[in-house]
């Protein structure tokens, strides 16, 4: 297999000179017909593309990865009914084979390696890249490394199966059958466990057969605490399963405890839809066992939300548990049912709503705290008696929690009901009117315009600076949907204010809403914080409005910059800059030069790299030369600590960075020692696809060129593509001492905390 250097550059694995001249392209008759075509597929599934090379010869000149470290394996010869099918029989097979078979096919022929790309479209041909790296992380993987007996010891090395696993469906059924072995050979019981726990995230990719030895291993694990664990953690997937399967899993449950059982039962409901109606029952029968009125109470709440998936008589049996509990277990179950109660009969959600009636005060609005979200898909008589129940109670702190539940609905509600809730709001306390001024803000922009007129002037008249600001805490988000006069008006408000802090903090409010406003607004607003005297504040003002100034015409992003400019390479100009971060690819060039300008002029090492990882997610916006600045200064910083640092804050980004600021990269973590260089890897492991071939190269070189066999797995599971939508961050904590301002002195490096640590150390892996 062509390995990570050509990984996705060419439009399917490339065949040196030497490859062609070993390619089997014996020709026979053309197929033509779809009879044909079935005929070819039972061949390949007869022939299954063994993960590629696995019983060919190792040696340094066969190694199987990509790049620099080796030559690509011997080829299987295909079947040759496969050769030279016409193009729309070809078409259908393409479409039909699993992507590892797919790229197996296309690595035996000249002929099929020219004809399979051509019918790709960009989605399998993303995904058949992907699947390229994933073989060639595998085989390297099992290529025995010097001082290691077992082919497959190091797919038991730590995080290497959960980052197969993430892969599963890039795996062969051979490959994925090693896997499972491997979990059936562990000894300790706990070990087993988690080996299932993480290949159970991938059962609905694993074959029947695969999916009944995991289950069987599930079964020996006799432990309460380790059960109940296990069965948390595969209720997600356990539709997934066959019928017999499920019910497999689901009656080990019967042996615990009700404690144990109230976690399994966890993992289970949010996908009861897709369990037998047995297994359903049995669900009901857990929660009907409970010997505690509290065990029970939590049942029920826990499988409130799920209880509109069941069938319509065992939501009446929950609703009657729910109806037989003392007042303070009632509300914990109402508030469980609340959150799904559109999914449950009519009749069932009259009678949650009377049970919510008949609780004093306190309790209600606890209760309705959970009914807020799916209110507004209930009937219009029950809407209005929920907002009855609101409006009802006695205290503002009460009416102001039970409103925080609606805020997420309010404004998909009938008209009068709105009215309704925004007149209740009168009634209340200054600071509980500046709360549910708050909680509402971020609907405003959806409300009625007289309404919204309504928020305005309940906040003007609001008399103590803290509740303004509290208030205007909510307009933020929803400064779009409000009217310029509107607009005006809370600018005014902001303008009120003289001390530095409540001036500061109605900017960082309403600068969440600056790019809504019209140009005149937006001036006035800089205004403000031009006026702040004192530079920390101003800095605190100053990255709020710099994080949104992406509409601002040019004089006023230039006024802002300027700001930044005056403030200096100091704690108050690192806060500034770092607000710059989520909109500097949207200032002019000139003025994003300056920035990087003041980002040089840093002189601690730890503000350099707390800026550049404020800045990552749109570096890539950045014209080359000033990603080639930021990469000198990252370059340039001194100590091994603050290198790693650097690493670790932009990794994660790498693929969208400049080529030169990539190599940069790249080179500090060459320059690491063996434990840094892994985590420095985990960062910049997973972007490896969209690098160029050059730098590939240097990547995977550096992760096989571990002497020690697990960190030498370490480094080649980082290679993998993570879970979609997970990013390796790792954000740098600085250091505070206990007065809470900075240490001074030297610093060698800074604290990492895991932003997503989807990788965790596990006893066995």
């Amino acid at each position: 297999m062509r390995a990570i250097r050509e990984l996705g550059k060419e439009p399917i694995l490339g065949f040196g000179a030497h490859e062609a001249e070993s390619a089997d392209d014996s020709h026979t008759a053309p197929i033509g017909s779809l009879e044909a075509v079935d005929r070819s597929l039972a061949v390949v599934e007869h022939w299954h593309a063994e993960p590629l090379g696995s019983s060919a010869p190792l040696s340094r000149n066969n190694l199987r990865i990509i790049g620099d470290l080796g030559a690509p394996p011997d080829f299987i010869p295909p079947p040759p009914d496969l050769l030279h099918l016409p193009p729309d029989l070809l078409k259908i097979l393409v479409e039909q084979l699993r992507l590892t078979d797919l790229v197996s096919l296309s690595q035996t022929s000249r002929d099929l390696r020219t004809d399979v790309p051509r019918l790709y479209d960009s989605d399998r041909h993303k995904m058949t890249r992907i699947a390229i790296r994933v073989q060639a992380v595998w085989d390297r993987l099992v290529t025995p490394a010097p001082g290691i007996a077992g082919r497959f010891a190091e797919l038991l090395i730590h995080g290497v199966v959960q980052s197969l696993a993430i892969n599963i469906n890039f795996l062969a059924l051979t490959q994925q059958e090693h896997l499972v072995a491997l979990a059936e050979g562990l000894n300790a019981p706990e070990h087993r466990g988690l080996a299932v726990r993480t290949l159970g995230r991938c059962l609905k990719e694993l074959a029947p057969a695969l999916q009944e030895r995991l289950v069987a291993l599930a079964e020996g694990i006799v432990h309460p605490a380790h059960r109940a664990c296990l069965l948390h953690a595969l209720g997600a997937y356990i539709g997934e399963l066959a019928p017999a399967l499920q019910e497999r899993l689901v009656v080990l449950a019967k042996d615990l405890g009700d404690r144990r059982r109230l976690q399994v039962m966890e993992g289970l409901v949010e996908h009861a839809e897709r369990l037998t109606p047995a297994l359903q029952e049995l669900l009901v029968v857990f929660a009907d066992e409970c010997v505690l009125p509290e065990d029970l109470g939590k049942a029920l709440e826990i499988l409130g939300p799920g209880a509109g998936q069941l069938a319509p008589a065992l939501q009446e049996r929950l609703v009657d548990l729910v109806e037989e509990l003392d007042t303070s277990d009632r509300v914990k179950a109402l508030c469980g049912f609340g959150r799904r109660i559109d999914k449950l009969a009519p009749a069932l959600q009259e009678r949650l709503v009377d049970l919510v009636g008949a609780l004093d005060t306190s309790d209600r609005a606890e209760a309705l705290c959970g009914f807020g979200p799916p209110m507004d898909k209930l009937a219009p008589a029950l809407q209005a008696r929920l907002i009855m129940l609101v409006v009802g109670l006695s205290g503002s702190s009460e009416r102001a929690k039970a409103l925080m539940a609606l805020a997420e609905c309010i404004d998909r509600l009938a008209p009068q009901l709105q009215e309704r809730l925004v007149a209740m709001v009168d009634g209340f306390e200054p600071i509980d009117v500046a709360w549910a001024i708050r909680i509402l803000g971020s609907a405003l922009a959806r409300l009625a315009p007289a309404l919204q007129q309504r928020h305005v002037e309940l906040t003007e008249q609001l008399i103590e600076p803290r509740h303004r600001i509290l208030a205007l805490a909510g307009f933020g988000h929803g400064m779009a949907g409000l009217a310029t006069a509107l607009q005006q008006r809370l600018v005014v408000i902001a303008e009120t204010f003289n001390h530095p802090i409540n001036r500061t903090r109605a900017l960082s409010s309403l600068g969440i809403g600056l790019a809504a406003l019209t140009p005149l607004l937006q001036e006035r607003l800089i205004t403000l914080c031009e006026r702040i005297d004192d530079p920390h504040y101003r800095a605190e003002a100053l990255a709020s409005l710099g994080a949104h100034q992406e509409t601002l015409a040019l004089p006023l992003q230039e006024r802002l910059v300027l700001l930044a400019e005056r403030l200096g390479p100091s704690e108050a100009g690192l806060a500034a800059l770092q607000g710059f971060g989520e909109s500097i690819q949207c200032l002019a060039g000139p003025l994003q030069r300056r920035l990087v300008v003041l980002a040089e002029r840093l002189d601690s090492p730890q503000d350099r790299i707390l800026v550049l990882y404020a800045w990552r997610a749109n570096i890539q916006g950045l014209p080359a030369p000033l990603q080639e600045r930021l990469g000198i200064l990252v370059e340039g910083l001194n100590g091994r600590g603050w290198k790693r640092a650097a690493v670790l804050a932009l990794g994660a980004r790498v693929a969208g960075l400049a080529p030169g600021f990539q190599g940069r990269l790249i080179t500090l973590a060459e320059r690491l020692d063996a434990k840094d260089r892994i985590v420095a890897l985990e960062c910049l492991g997973p972007g490896i696809g969209e690098l160029s071939p050059e730098l590939e190269a240097r990547l995977a070189a550096l992760a096989d060129g571990f002497e020690q066999p697990v960190h030498r797995a370490r480094a080649l599971a980082a290679l993998l593509p993570m879970e979609p939508g997970a990013i390796a961050d790792y954000p740098p904590v600085r250091p505070h001492n206990r007065a809470g301002s900075r240490i001074g002195g030297a610093y060698d490096g800074l604290q990492i905390r895991p932003q997503r640590a989807w990788r965790r150390a596990l006893p066995f892996f």
